[in-house]
């Protein structure tokens, strides 16, 4: 079956900035989900994320080469941990590209039954244990991305870019910007990036499994204080997560320090909190999941021909983080 033909409205599962998200079930009764990337945007879209993102005309060419470059790193990266067994990585069935007569490049991407776990679970309210959990299970999977013999380093950690299949099992994509020993250097971050990444990112060096693990502990400070994950969490002071228990606290600040020796601690003291939560009321105590204020933009198009002319402006709103 041609990918593009399941990608209809009707098959609509969620919408992101860079691609379209589809659900479908192929010939054979498997449920599978479709990521399409289409460059360039359709002209209203790119005409928001230009001005959302401060993209003059001049870069418009860079930026797509770059995500070009960015869609490639994915699969790549998917292909080579998929293939050296490393559990939890979302992973590609097919991967298809099509350029239509009007020079629109469409790259779709299939895979398993997938939602983004900011969907399905963080999503209105979550209790300590399944945050903890989730934080557990994603700082596993950077130790396993980062294993000697795989030498993956994520560089863009997203819970966007977290997802959950059918058997609630975690699955984490977003290898847009990672750094692979077998690939060479990485791609330029797109306008949007995660806004908590650590410097040593940001400046193009690599980084490591510590520096991964930071990022992740930023945004479960942000969870476990009740403020969207995204939110920019100031370098000069911290506030007190106040969904977080003492134990939480010490291992966060643990996994913040960008320290590969303290990794392991990072892990364990998560394990030792989970513990003890068992112990009270973990289960019982609900956190809730914010996100951020969405911002309205305006779309006017004007007849140029007619443009002195007010009953020839259509204006379109759209909102958008």
């Amino acid at each position: 079956m041609n990918m593009k033909t399941v990608c209809t409205p009707d098959n609509l599962a969620w919408e992101r900035d860079l691609y379209t998200a589809y659900h479908y079930t192929d010939e054979d009764g498997h449920e599978k989900t479709v990521m399409k990337y289409q460059i360039p945007f359709a002209p209203e879209i790119e005409a928001i994320f230009m001005v959302k993102h401060g993209i003059e005309p001049a870069q418009r060419r860079s930026f797509y080469a770059n995500l070009v470059r960015c869609i490639q790193r994915q699969i790549e990266i998917s292909e080579y941990l998929t293939a050296r067994k490393v559990p939890s990585i979302l992973s590609f069935s097919k991967v298809e590209q099509e350029k239509t007569e009007d020079g629109v490049i469409c790259i779709y991407l299939e895979t398993e039954r997938i939602w983004p776990i900011t969907y399905k679970v963080l999503h209105g309210t979550v209790s300590q244990i399944t945050l903890l959990d989730i934080v557990y299970r994603l700082a596993i999977i950077l130790r396993d991305i980062s294993k000697e013999d795989v030498g993956v380093v994520h560089r863009g950690l997203d819970m966007n870019e977290v997802f959950i299949n059918k058997d609630n099992r975690i699955c984490l994509g977003g290898f847009h910007y990672a750094f692979c020993p077998a690939l060479g250097g990485q791609p330029d971050y797109l306008p949007g990036h995660p806004v908590n990444l650590p410097k040593i990112f940001l400046h193009g060096e690599t980084g490591n499994q510590a520096h991964d693990v930071m990022a992740l502990a930023i945004m479960a400070w942000n969870l476990f204080s009740g403020v969207p994950f995204d939110a920019k969490l100031p370098a000069s002071r911290l506030v007190y997560p106040e969904y977080a228990t003492d134990p939480i606290v010490d291992a966060l600040l643990c996994g913040m320090t960008g320290n590969v020796s303290d990794c392991n601690l990072f892990r364990r003291k998560l394990a030792d909190s989970r513990k003890l939560l068992n112990k009270s009321e973990g289960d019982r105590v609900f956190i809730p999941v914010r996100e951020q204020a969405l911002k309205e933009f305006r779309i006017e198009y004007i007849d140029q021909g007619k443009a002195d002319c007010p009953e020839n402006t259509k204006e379109d709103t759209h909102e958008q983080n």
